[in-house]
């Protein structure tokens, strides 16, 4: 059984906007990933490597992005494992509110996040 922590909605994100994703772990006994489906496109998945380094997922319109996040874990002692996301407008600045939570379970639970992107036409 997985975790599901509560989603995250952006409306009326600008085109041309970049949702810009982050995990930081205190060990490395987990895994992350991020599956990105549009609308538009094939679906994408953004590895670990990418989270880790800060990944940043273009944002065309007129699409709908879903973008599921998975945290296994996998050893003890269990990790605290810190996902954070957020859209920047191609002017730079912030668009709504950012997503960030922190996880973590010595029991070796996974985790699973949710965020939907709609983008203005």
């Amino acid at each position: 059984m997985s975790l599901i922590k509560p989603p995250q909605f952006w409306n009326n994100v600008p085109d041309g906007s970049t949702l810009r994703a982050k995990s930081e772990g205190t060990n490395e006994n987990y895994t992350i990933d991020m599956t990105v489906d549009s609308s538009g496109d094939d679906d994408s998945v953004v590895s670990q490597p990418r989270l880790e380094h800060g990944a940043g997922v273009p944002l065309v319109s007129p699409n709908r992005y879903i973008m599921t996040v998975r945290i296994n874990f996998a050893g003890l002692p269990a990790p605290s494992v810190t996902f954070s996301a957020r859209i920047i407008r191609p002017d730079g600045t912030q668009h709504q509110n950012p997503y960030t939570f922190t996880v973590s379970d010595p029991a070796g639970t996974p985790y699973r996040a949710l965020m939907i992107a709609v983008t203005s036409e």
